[in-house]
């Protein structure tokens, strides 16, 4: 068998005490060459020189877009899923360009593309892409040139001054509190008679507000507390690490049951039927179907975080402890995102209410008139008020006869 070529690479710097250089080592299609230099600062310099030169330089649009989320995972900038949607969104986006050189999208065919993409229909609803979604395509678009910027692909972004279009909106649609009771009740049937894992599944944002990636990633160990704790170890941010009660029983007992006689490191919610992980479309799916069962109107599973998020504050809880369960840093994300306005609204105007009630406490009772030293004297039993007398009489005797001549009277 023929032995695997190894790519080109540099290699060092090495010091070489007997000729007191630093040695950098070439290793191409040329063969081996060393080169050496005086300092390390020099050897350093120059291998950067020679490693661009003997990395190839992606000339298609396409090629680049797939080495620029390579190295976002290589360098734990983004999660692999992450890295795949981004590169998904690019696909969307440059559809038709991919193939194309990628030093031919200047500024202006950035516009073109960019406008193009604001009035495609797209093919799940043959409707344009929201504004929010073209928006956050654009942002992608310009922060891949600046990477193709600074390595050299390119002079600078075309997308510098490409302006977003439109007003994107914030939140999503929300189901009614009755509507909410019939998609718990819908999910609990689902799981309970057809064993529907992800119905259940669909169903733990509305208690616990967690994100999708969050509930599918969760382990049988996670599940805390004979059940009355679920730990969030990682997430979306720094934040995202926490303990959450569950404090509904229905929803706790079908969790155990779940997630008994199973390993401590299984998946809590189980793999699909090619063995891996659910990923975030299946649960989105679920919600569907939990919605079709219910006949609430179609919501997404991030709906139904917004909607525990109003509901905590609806119901009076601190606007900081709803952003820490939710997994935000302050609460200026979960209202610009999550909780509905009117809710936030009424629960300030429950609070400013209800300290302007207390504004008016019951007027105090009228204070009890102390009784005279006569009465307090005449209530003590006689041989009390016996040594009482004794100790008064003895010891205004001494104060007299401790003063001077002088000082008496």
């Amino acid at each position: 068998m023929p032995r695997q070529r190894l790519p080109a690479r540099v290699n060092g710097p090495y010091y070489l005490a007997a000729r007191d250089k630093w040695r950098v080592r070439i290793i191409d299609g040329d063969g081996i060459r060393d080169l050496f230099f005086d300092s390390e600062t020099e050897a350093r310099r120059s291998m950067g020189q020679v490693a661009k030169k003997l990395t190839p330089v992606p000339s298609l649009l396409g090629d680049a877009l797939v080495e620029w989320v390579r190295e976002k995972e290589r360098h734990g900038s983004a999660k692999p899923e992450t890295c795949a949607g981004h590169l998904a969104a690019m696909h969307c986006f440059f559809k038709g360009h991919l193939t194309e050189d990628l030093n031919k999208i200047t500024p202006r065919r950035a516009e073109a593309i960019y406008s193009k993409v604001i009035t495609r229909p797209t093919v799940k609803s043959g409707k344009p892409l929201a504004a929010a979604t073209h928006q956050c395509y654009r942002s992608l678009a310009h922060g891949f040139f600046l990477w193709a910027a600074r390595k050299g692909y390119v002079g600078e972004s075309p997308f510098r001054n490409v302006r977003p279009v439109g007003r994107a909106n914030t939140g999503k649609p929300q189901l009614t509190l009755d509507e909410a009771k019939r998609y718990r009740d819908a999910a609990f049937a689902l799981f309970d008679e057809h064993n529907d894992i992800l119905a259940l599944a669909a169903v733990v944002p509305l208690y616990l507000g967690l994100r999708a990636t969050e509930m599918l990633s969760r382990c049988v160990r996670d599940l805390d507390c004979n059940g009355t704790m679920l730990r969030i170890d990682r997430g979306k941010t720094r934040n995202a690490r926490r303990y959450l009660a569950i404090k509904a029983t229905p929803l706790r007992s079908r969790l155990l049951r779940l997630a008994s006689n199973r390993h401590p490191e299984e998946l809590l919610f189980k793999l699909n039927r090619a063995g891996k992980p659910h990923r975030r479309a299946a649960l989105w799916r679920a919600v569907h179907r939990v919605c079709v069962a219910a006949r609430v109107p179609l919501v997404c599973t991030h709906s139904l975080r917004g909607l525990w998020a109003t509901l905590g504050v609806e119901s009076g809880a601190a606007e900081t402890a709803v952003a820490s369960a939710l997994g935000h840093s302050s609460f200026e994300m979960t209202a610009r995102h999550y909780a509905q306005p009117e809710a936030m609204s009424d629960a300030r105007s429950e609070r400013v209410a209800g300290f302007l009630d207390q504004r008016s406490p019951t007027p105090p009772l009228a204070p009890t008139p102390r009784p005279s030293a006569e009465k307090i004297l005449a209530a003590l039993p006689a041989h009390i008020r016996e040594q009482l007398l004794r100790i008064l009489i003895g010891g205004r005797a001494g104060s007299v006869a401790g003063k001077s001549p002088s000082d008496q009277p």
